[in-house]
Protein backbone atom coordinates (compact mmCIF):
# COMPACT_ATOMS: atom_id res chain seq x y z
CA UNK A 1 0.00 0.00 0.00
CA UNK A 2 2.70 2.63 0.94
CA UNK A 3 4.54 1.94 -2.08
CA UNK A 4 0.93 2.59 -4.14
CA UNK A 5 1.20 5.35 -2.34
CA UNK A 6 4.26 7.19 -2.92
CA UNK A 7 3.90 6.26 -6.68
CA UNK A 8 0.64 8.21 -6.59
CA UNK A 9 2.60 11.24 -5.06
CA UNK A 10 5.38 11.32 -7.67
CA UNK A 11 2.51 11.11 -10.47
CA UNK A 12 0.50 13.86 -8.76
CA UNK A 13 3.93 16.12 -8.06
CA UNK A 14 5.04 15.41 -11.88
CA UNK A 15 1.58 16.80 -13.00
CA UNK A 16 1.49 19.58 -11.11
CA UNK A 17 4.99 20.63 -12.14
CA UNK A 18 4.32 20.16 -15.75
CA UNK A 19 0.74 22.15 -15.45
CA UNK A 20 2.31 24.98 -13.11
CA UNK A 21 5.91 24.96 -14.27
CA UNK A 22 5.40 28.91 -14.25
CA UNK A 23 4.88 28.63 -10.41
CA UNK A 24 7.80 29.15 -8.44
CA UNK A 25 8.22 26.70 -5.50
CA UNK A 26 6.91 29.00 -2.68
CA UNK A 27 3.52 28.88 -4.68
CA UNK A 28 3.09 25.20 -5.33
CA UNK A 29 4.48 24.21 -1.47
CA UNK A 30 1.43 27.09 -0.65
CA UNK A 31 -1.05 24.90 -2.80
CA UNK A 32 -0.01 22.02 -1.02
CA UNK A 33 -0.51 23.37 2.60
CA UNK A 34 -3.53 24.83 1.71
CA UNK A 35 -4.93 21.84 0.01
CA UNK A 36 -7.70 19.80 2.22
CA UNK A 37 -6.17 16.50 4.02
CA UNK A 38 -8.55 13.68 3.28
CA UNK A 39 -8.07 10.57 4.82
CA UNK A 40 -6.02 7.29 2.82
CA UNK A 41 -4.48 9.95 0.82
CA UNK A 42 -1.08 12.11 1.27
CA UNK A 43 -0.46 14.51 4.23
CA UNK A 44 0.88 17.44 3.04
CA UNK A 45 4.18 17.06 4.92
CA UNK A 46 4.60 13.44 2.05
CA UNK A 47 3.70 15.47 -0.69
CA UNK A 48 5.94 18.40 0.11
CA UNK A 49 8.63 15.11 0.30
CA UNK A 50 7.55 14.70 -3.28
CA UNK A 51 7.89 17.96 -4.92
CA UNK A 52 11.20 18.56 -3.28
CA UNK A 53 11.98 15.02 -4.95
CA UNK A 54 11.00 15.77 -7.70
CA UNK A 55 12.42 19.06 -7.85
CA UNK A 56 16.09 18.45 -6.75
CA UNK A 57 15.03 20.26 -3.84
CA UNK A 58 17.41 19.75 -0.96
CA UNK A 59 15.92 19.53 2.69
CA UNK A 60 17.70 22.79 4.07
CA UNK A 61 16.27 24.90 0.58
CA UNK A 62 12.87 23.51 1.61
CA UNK A 63 13.14 24.50 5.43
CA UNK A 64 14.24 28.06 4.20
CA UNK A 65 11.44 27.91 2.02
CA UNK A 66 9.17 26.93 4.76
CA UNK A 67 10.67 29.22 6.82
CA UNK A 68 10.07 31.99 4.93
CA UNK A 69 6.49 31.12 4.84
CA UNK A 70 6.36 31.04 8.56
CA UNK A 71 7.48 34.61 8.77
CA UNK A 72 4.59 35.75 6.20
CA UNK A 73 1.79 34.39 8.51
CA UNK A 74 3.01 35.73 11.51
CA UNK A 75 2.93 39.53 10.28
CA UNK A 76 0.28 41.05 12.16
CA UNK A 77 -1.52 42.30 8.66
CA UNK A 78 -1.21 38.60 7.75
CA UNK A 79 -4.66 37.05 6.83
CA UNK A 80 -6.41 33.80 7.45
CA UNK A 81 -4.76 31.91 4.85
CA UNK A 82 -1.49 33.26 5.71
CA UNK A 83 -1.81 32.15 8.69
CA UNK A 84 -3.23 28.72 7.96
CA UNK A 85 -0.42 28.07 5.25
CA UNK A 86 1.87 29.29 8.45
CA UNK A 87 0.71 26.73 10.21
CA UNK A 88 1.37 24.31 8.16
CA UNK A 89 4.73 25.01 7.07
CA UNK A 90 5.45 25.37 10.87
CA UNK A 91 4.35 21.57 10.71
CA UNK A 92 6.32 20.67 7.55
CA UNK A 93 9.62 21.93 9.50
CA UNK A 94 9.34 18.43 11.53
CA UNK A 95 9.86 16.73 8.30
CA UNK A 96 12.61 18.92 7.09
CA UNK A 97 14.09 20.95 9.87
CA UNK A 98 17.64 20.20 11.79
CA UNK A 99 18.96 22.32 14.37
CA UNK A 100 19.10 25.13 12.90
CA UNK A 101 15.65 24.97 12.28
CA UNK A 102 14.72 24.08 16.13
CA UNK A 103 15.81 27.20 17.26
CA UNK A 104 13.24 29.11 14.45
CA UNK A 105 10.42 26.93 16.20
CA UNK A 106 11.91 27.97 19.90
CA UNK A 107 11.67 31.03 19.02
CA UNK A 108 8.09 31.35 17.92
CA UNK A 109 7.56 29.16 20.88
CA UNK A 110 8.27 32.24 23.08
CA UNK A 111 7.03 34.80 21.09
CA UNK A 112 4.15 34.13 19.85
CA UNK A 113 0.43 34.84 21.04
CA UNK A 114 -1.28 32.25 19.30
CA UNK A 115 -2.57 29.37 20.74
CA UNK A 116 -2.60 27.09 18.07
CA UNK A 117 0.71 28.12 16.19
CA UNK A 118 2.32 28.11 19.55
CA UNK A 119 0.57 24.54 19.80
CA UNK A 120 1.89 23.11 16.34
CA UNK A 121 4.85 24.82 17.00
CA UNK A 122 5.72 23.06 20.19
CA UNK A 123 4.87 19.22 18.60
CA UNK A 124 7.40 20.09 15.80
CA UNK A 125 10.12 21.33 18.32
CA UNK A 126 9.62 17.68 20.05
CA UNK A 127 10.12 16.02 16.16
CA UNK A 128 12.93 17.96 15.29
CA UNK A 129 14.74 17.46 18.38
CA UNK A 130 12.94 14.45 19.93
CA UNK A 131 15.90 13.84 22.50
CA UNK A 132 15.22 16.96 24.34
CA UNK A 133 11.77 15.76 24.89
CA UNK A 134 12.05 16.42 28.34
CA UNK A 135 12.70 20.00 28.19
CA UNK A 136 10.01 20.72 26.80
CA UNK A 137 7.39 18.31 28.89
CA UNK A 138 8.89 20.38 31.88
CA UNK A 139 8.47 23.91 30.22
CA UNK A 140 5.40 23.60 28.57
CA UNK A 141 4.32 21.82 32.36
CA UNK A 142 5.71 24.74 34.54
CA UNK A 143 4.20 27.62 32.47
CA UNK A 144 0.81 29.02 32.41
CA UNK A 145 1.05 30.67 28.71
CA UNK A 146 0.67 26.77 27.78
CA UNK A 147 -3.14 26.16 27.68
CA UNK A 148 -4.38 22.41 28.23
CA UNK A 149 -4.58 21.36 24.90
CA UNK A 150 -1.14 22.16 24.40
CA UNK A 151 0.20 20.24 27.48
CA UNK A 152 -1.98 16.94 26.39
CA UNK A 153 -0.18 17.43 22.81
CA UNK A 154 2.97 17.34 24.74
CA UNK A 155 2.99 14.61 27.16
CA UNK A 156 1.13 12.69 24.11
CA UNK A 157 3.92 13.36 22.08
CA UNK A 158 6.89 11.92 25.22
CA UNK A 159 4.33 8.85 25.66
CA UNK A 160 5.13 8.16 21.93
CA UNK A 161 8.86 8.78 21.80
CA UNK A 162 8.50 6.40 25.17
CA UNK A 163 7.11 3.74 23.25
CA UNK A 164 9.17 4.03 20.54
CA UNK A 165 12.60 4.40 22.24
CA UNK A 166 14.62 1.82 24.17
CA UNK A 167 14.21 0.65 27.59
CA UNK A 168 15.79 3.63 29.07
CA UNK A 169 13.87 6.36 27.49
CA UNK A 170 10.39 4.72 28.29
CA UNK A 171 11.94 4.68 31.67
CA UNK A 172 12.89 8.12 32.07
CA UNK A 173 9.01 9.48 29.98
CA UNK A 174 7.47 7.37 32.58
CA UNK A 175 9.52 9.02 35.09
CA UNK A 176 9.06 12.31 33.83
CA UNK A 177 5.11 11.70 33.26
CA UNK A 178 5.00 10.50 36.48
CA UNK A 179 6.97 13.66 38.11
CA UNK A 180 4.38 16.30 36.41
CA UNK A 181 1.52 14.43 36.82
CA UNK A 182 0.51 15.69 40.42
CA UNK A 183 0.90 19.25 39.27
CA UNK A 184 -1.22 19.20 35.61
CA UNK A 185 -4.24 20.97 36.54
CA UNK A 186 -6.45 19.15 34.11
CA UNK A 187 -8.08 15.71 35.58
CA UNK A 188 -8.59 14.90 31.75
CA UNK A 189 -4.57 15.15 31.06
CA UNK A 190 -3.85 13.70 34.29
CA UNK A 191 -6.23 10.39 33.55
CA UNK A 192 -4.16 10.12 30.40
CA UNK A 193 -0.84 10.60 31.91
CA UNK A 194 -1.64 7.65 34.43
CA UNK A 195 -3.09 5.30 31.68
CA UNK A 196 0.36 6.06 29.73
CA UNK A 197 2.80 5.93 32.47
CA UNK A 198 1.07 2.72 33.80
CA UNK A 199 1.73 1.62 29.93
CA UNK A 200 5.13 2.29 29.45
CA UNK A 201 5.59 0.79 32.78
CA UNK A 202 4.40 -2.57 31.76
CA UNK A 203 5.79 -2.50 28.23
Amino acid sequence: MKKWIELGIAFLISIVCAVCAELDNAEIVRGILLSCARPGYPTPNEEMEAFARGRGISDAEMSELLMSLVEEGLHDDADALSRRVADGALWGLSRFGGDHESEFVREIIMTTKDTGIRLTAVLAWMRIVPEKWEDMVREVAGDSRFDSLTRFVTYQEAYRIGQNGDERTRQRVEQVLSEVHDNEPSPGNRMDMQKWTSELKAH
